[in-house]
């Protein structure tokens, strides 16, 4: 993706949002682009990855700004990973196992077998 101007974010903010932006939406874009020094990509992903969520009040964009610069996120790449983690997508690696993590996960239908121990106490 190109590099874009703050003129360019607030036309693809306007685009990607769901009602159009005022005034002290616009100091909250400045205040990731300037202050937080987010690029352009990542506050589209940002305002994209709400706008999927329906959270558009910029006080939820705010934080999650906020949230993504005190984690060190300056790019799309690392939000994704970070996100693909959260969702179990990609389990990190135990580098020390210990006792408690170093064990074979089970893969019993739990459902099923309490089913069919209700059904051998009925009959």
């Amino acid at each position: 993706m190109s590099e874009k101007t703050f003129d360019e974010i607030l036309i693809m903010a306007e685009q990607i949002l769901p009602s159009p932006i005022n005034c002290r939406q616009i100091e909250v874009l400045e205040f990731m682009y300037n202050d937080l020094k987010m690029s352009p990509e990542l506050i589209e992903y940002l305002l994209e990855f709400c706008a999927n969520m329906g959270k558009t009040v910029f006080a939820y964009l705010r934080a999650m700004a906020i949230n993504w610069h005190d984690r060190g996120f300056t790019t799309v790449q690392q939000v994704q990973e970070f996100e693909d983690r959260l969702n179990g997508r990609t389990a990190p690696a135990i580098v020390n196992p210990t006792k408690f993590a170093n064990f074979n996960q089970r893969t019993d239908d739990l459902d099923a077998l309490v089913m069919k121990r209700m059904m051998e106490r009925r009959g």
